[in-house]
Order: C-alpha cells, then sequence, then structure tokens
C-alpha cells in the first residue's frame, strides 16, 4: 500500500493509494484533515507487516452514478454479488477494546447489516466475519463466521474472508489458520449486496479499510472551536488484496506467508 499518485477528477487533484491489481480502485482518505495534523497521505505512512502501511481509516470512491431509472448508485464491482469471493488483508491494533470496522462493504457503522453487504470487524478482542443479503421474498439471512479471544497482543496479524457460493461456506483464518466457528451460507443465489445508501436501493457505503479505527479527540479552547483529534499510535493496515473467486486453504497460507 505505498503507491499515492495524483488523480484529476473535475479539474481538482486528488491524492490516492494506487489499486496495483490495474482495476481502478484506489482508495483515498476523505477524513484526513479532520483526525490528523498531516498535509499529505505520505505523512501517515506507517512501517507497515511488507510494505508502507497506512495508519487512518481509507475507502474507495463515494462518487455515484445514474442508473437506468434515473437513481444514484454506488458502483457493486466491490459487492461479491452471486459469485465467490475472498477478502485478505494485514492489520494492528494496539488498542484492542471497541468495535472497528478492519474491511468491508456495508454500511457506515460496524455491525449494521440489515441492508446487506460484507464485513470484517473487531469487537474487542473478537473476531467477526458477516455477510448479509435478502433472497427473492425480501427475507434477510446473515452468516458469520467468528472466533473469541483472537486479538489479544496488538501485534501484526493476516485475515482472509472466503465467501465460497459454490459449496455454500463462509470461511474465516486468522494468521493461515481456520477460525473456531465457519458459516455454512443458505442455499440459493440471492446476491451479497450492500443495498442501501441515501438515494435509495445502491450500492450501500463506499468500500472501507479501517474504517473506524480508533481516534482520540479533545475539545477546543472555546465551545466555538472544533475538536482536535488524532489517530491512536500503534494501528495501521497493509497489504489489502481482493478476490472474485474463493480462495483455497493452500492459497490462504501462501499470502500469510509472502
Amino acid at each position: 500500500m505505498d503507491s499515492i499518485v495524483n488523480r484529476t477528477v473535475n479539474e481538482q487533484i486528488f491524492e490516492v493509494i494506487e489499486d496495483a491489481s490495474g482495476q481502478g480502485n484506489d482508495l483515498t482518505a476523505p477524513n484526513l484533515a479532520a483526525i490528523t495534523p498531516a498535509a499529505t497521505l505520505a505523512d501517515v505512512q506507517v512501517f507497515g507487516r511488507r510494505n508502507q502501511g497506512f495508519s487512518i481509516p481509507l475507502m474507495a470512491s463515494a462518487v455515484k452514478a445514474n442508473d437506468a431509472i434515473g437513481h444514484s448508485l454506488l458502483p457493486h464491482k466491490l459487492d461479491p454479488g452471486h459469485k465467490s469471493f475472498s477478502a485478505a488483508m494485514w492489520f494492528k491494533y494496539s488498542n484492542i477494546s471497541g468495535d472497528k470496522l478492519l474491511i468491508g462493504k456495508s454500511s457506515s457503522g460496524p455491525n449494521n447489516m440489515q441492508y446487506g453487504g460484507w464485513e470484517i470487524r473487531a469487537e474487542d478482542s473478537k473476531l467477526e466475519m458477516q455477510v448479509s443479503y435478502r433472497d427473492r421474498l425480501m427475507h434477510s439471512s446473515e452468516v458469520r463466521a467468528e472466533q473469541t479471544d483472537a486479538l489479544v497482543d496488538g501485534a501484526w496479524h493476516h485475515v482472509v474472508m472466503v465467501i465460497d457460493r459454490e459449496n455454500n461456506e463462509l470461511r474465516g483464518y486468522l494468521d493461515g489458520v481456520e477460525l473456531t466457528t465457519q458459516g455454512t451460507l443458505p442455499q440459493g443465489n440471492g446476491p451479497i449486496t450492500a443495498a442501501m445508501n441515501s438515494s435509495g436501493y445502491g450500492g450501500g457505503s463506499p468500500f472501507r479499510v479501517g474504517g473506524h479505527a480508533s481516534v482520540n479527540c479533545v475539545d477546543g479552547v472555546t465551545e466555538d472551536d472544533p475538536q482536535i483529534c488524532e489517530v491512536s499510535e500503534g494501528q495501521a493496515f497493509d497489504s489489502v488484496k481482493l478476490y472474485h473467486k474463493a480462495l483455497t486453504s493452500v492459497e490462504v497460507s501462501a499470502l500469510f506467508a509472502e
């Protein structure tokens, strides 16, 4: 995650972390000024597990497009949909307490998935992976893979979520080892899609990495002054990878060993 480039959108220049796959899923830091005095993305790079990692929340573009019926919708290319899908990343948190979204495309807050999507999150030391979707009759389905007391040391960890639609499995891995509780996907081909946004049924919230990192805030000098916030030390994200296929256990082990 160390390729920072400039992109021009509507004659404005933005810094982005470039998608190394060439698929155009660049990441941005829209809340940079609100949570850190850093001026550029390079200022918030940290020593990563494999490359240069980042210590702040990142997200893909929130630019919406008009669909055939005129609603403004986010693109669905980072939703699993009807097909198999896998997500992998390295992360660390020095502060284990609290709910944290590690990676996902779901809602604007962790563990709020009534309208569908997917996410990997930490609830204190518990690691959870969840997919949510609705069938043709609008019946909601949610499936989780999880492990309690998984995160206890604040060290770097590798996490992988595998949505295997061919075998109806939700598999989770931590440091190359399967989580203690795996999930069974319901029969059928209902799409796993982040369905809701402010404009209607569309692409949900943008894809996020570290969407709810720990932030320390202090009040301003007067009531009229804004809070001054900084991200907590000792947290970082690195080597985010997405696949439109179900990774095998051998492939997961290979990623962990890289």
